[in-house]
């Protein structure tokens, strides 16, 4: 239970930070 949470929480780690990234070469560009 808790390492699936763990995991799911890494994940979401992972997605916001590749977001913040985009989103940091989108301003770049504009």
């Amino acid at each position: 239970m808790y390492l699936e949470t763990y995991r799911q929480f890494q994940v979401c780690g992972e997605v916001e930070r590749k977001r913040t990234i985009l989103m940091q070469q989108c301003e770049e560009v504009h």
